[in-house]
């Protein structure tokens, strides 16, 4: 049996590099896991001019995963599959709620966070089919008579109470450009450039929240244990994520050229983009060239 640490990982990628040429590699994409971020740092002492990045997707997906752990946050995503689980478990219920919605409901997987966001996002998306399904005639008659009532009138409860889809309303607001930011990286196009602002803006839109200014959602305001909360797991996982290349890639982008991002940003960003020109480009004149 094979033990996958860190010392075979990085055996098996350096090997993947030398069979490519380490001349032509420049990044490489691994598990957000410890255990690669140490394999990561061992091949860079072999190949100092190869950044070794954690992947981007699976970091945004661990993000929203810390906010599911979050009270506020878990009994919202709960309130919501009970409902979906139990109108789309029913022939009857379904059938019901397609006479009312031409959008059909989105089931969240087991393997993929973000998908609870995407779930909650088309529920707030139908909301009024919802809600016009658990008070309709059809829908009390039907449930009345079956073997699961008392379920059925948890689900009237949930999709009638404003506290629910105030919650909704409030996780949908802190997700958004997380999920949209997942999606982009998840397209198998090239998008390390893209990375720091959009996790820049996600701050931006964080504080915005707390300050109930954010033009995207300007009927919510975040309560400043909430904002907190959320902030802190963001900057935890952006401090993980966040590497020389992502700064780079930044400066590079022609998106990007006019963007305001303060002071602190720019210096932030200049260093690391010089960091990564002197691991690319060893020679001081092809640096003086280069800038």
């Amino acid at each position: 049996m094979v033990t996958k640490d860190a010392d075979f990982i990085a055996q098996v990628v350096g090997k993947a590099i030398e069979d490519v040429g380490a001349e032509i590699v420049v990044q490489v994409c691994m598990d957000s896991a410890a255990v690669c971020k140490v394999a990561g740092r061992k091949l860079e002492a072999y190949f100092p001019h190869i950044t070794f990045t954690p992947c981007t997707p699976h970091c945004l997906d661990l993000l929203l995963k810390d906010m599911g752990k979050l009270d506020w946050v878990s009994s919202v995503i709960a309130e919501a599959r009970t409902a979906l689980k139990f109108i789309t478990n029913h022939h009857k219920s379904l059938a019901l709620f397609r006479t009312m919605s031409k959008l059909e409901l989105l089931k969240p997987r087991e393997t993929r966070f973000a998908t609870n966001f995407i779930m909650l996002q088309r529920m707030h998306e139908v909301k009024a089919s919802l809600q016009q399904l658990v008070v309709s005639d059809a829908w009390g008659e039907w449930n009345q008579k079956s073997s699961h009532e008392m379920e059925g009138e948890e689900v009237h409860d949930i999709l009638t109470s404003a506290a629910f889809w105030k919650g909704v309303k409030e996780l949908l607001a802190v997700s958004e450009s997380i999920v949209c930011l997942l999606r982009q990286c998840d397209k198998g196009v090239p998008v390390v450039g893209k990375v720091y602002y959009a996790m820049f803006l996600i701050g931006e839109e964080l504080g915005a929240l707390k300050e109930g200014t954010s033009e995207q959602h300007p009927r919510v305001k975040l309560s400043a244990v909430k904002y907190e909360q959320i902030s802190w797991l963001w900057r935890k996982r952006w401090e993980y994520l966040h590497l020389d290349m992502h700064s780079a890639g930044f400066v590079l982008e022609p998106e990007f050229q006019s963007a305001e991002y303060g002071q602190d940003h720019h210096a932030e960003v200049m260093q690391g983009f010089l960091n990564i020109l002197e691991k690319l480009v060893p020679d001081a004149d092809d640096q003086a060239k280069a800038l």
